[in-house]
This record gives C-alpha cells, structure tokens and sequence, in this order.
C-alpha cells in the first residue's frame, strides 16, 4: 500500500496541470453538493420550527379502566377543544391539529388529484410562531364560524 502511495504521488508531481484540474473539480463538486444539500435540508427536509418548542404540551384524555395502554389514552375531540381553549387559564393558548394526515381531494380546472393534508385549528401558526414565506396563515377567527368557506395552506 505504500508503494501505491508514493507511487500516486509520483505520478500526481510528474502531471501537475492533471493533477490540479482534478484537485480542482472534486473541490468545486463536493462544495456545490454541499451548498445544495445545505438549502435542500433547509427548506424541503426540516418543518418549520416553533418559537418554544420545549413548552409545548399535548392534552389526552385518560381512561384509568382501560385494558390496555393503546386504550387508556385518547385525543381530545373538537368540543372538548373549544371547551379547553375558552375556559383554560394556566397555558398562554390551545390549538388543535389531527394528528394522522389525511388524502384529500384538490381539484384544479375540473382535473381532480388527490393531496395529503392535515385539519388544524385557526391559531395552529399564531401559537406557534410560525410565519408564512409568501402569503399568509390562518386568521384565529376562520374556524369559529360555522359553514364558513374552508381555508388553505399549501406547503
């Protein structure tokens, strides 16, 4: 293995011109797939992060006579929701979100395909601090009122 060594480099002195063109373009290609990685990861591969994420808590209801712990604890259902996020004074807010994404159908010019999508409450941005790169999020009062126009984000 030594002599291979010397023996590259021996070759690598012997052809610079070579020997700096390649040097060269692996430099330029693992820095250009760096910097690509890098804003890949950043916008499309990391969710957006909340303002505190180490103060958020995730409210379930508890049944102490179930079986079995996939029984014991269930998600709150919307009234409880509202009830919880009207009359709670300990937290600074309360959101909803359903917590399995579901397929919903998105329909452009008459041509139906089908989205993954996920219902949250009206302050699910606010309360997180989580602001939109264009556009704008949910306004807290767009889910208060009922038969109202349903409203989007995509991402």
């Amino acid at each position: 293995m030594l002599n291979d060594l010397r023996y590259a480099i021996r070759m690598l002195l012997k052809h610079r011109g070579l020997a700096a063109v390649s040097i060269v373009s692996l430099a330029l290609g693992i820095g250009v797939n760096t910097t690509i990685f890098s804003f890949v990861n950043a916008l499309l591969l990391q969710p957006p992060a909340a303002e505190a994420p180490a103060q958020l808590l995730e409210l379930w209801n508890k049944n102490p006579k179930a079986d079995s712990d996939f029984e014991r604890y269930s998600p709150l259902s919307y009234p409880d929701y509202a009830y919880f996020r009207d009359h709670q004074q300990v937290f600074s807010g309360m959101l909803a979100f359903d917590g399995d994404p579901a397929f919903l159908s998105w329909s452009r010019t008459g041509q139906g395909e089908m989205i993954q999508g996920q219902l949250v409450s009206g302050n699910f941005f606010s309360l997180l601090g989580v602001k939109a790169a264009f556009g704008r999020t949910f306004f807290p009062e767009e889910d208060q009122t009922p038969g109202a126009h349903p409203v989007v984000i995509l991402s």
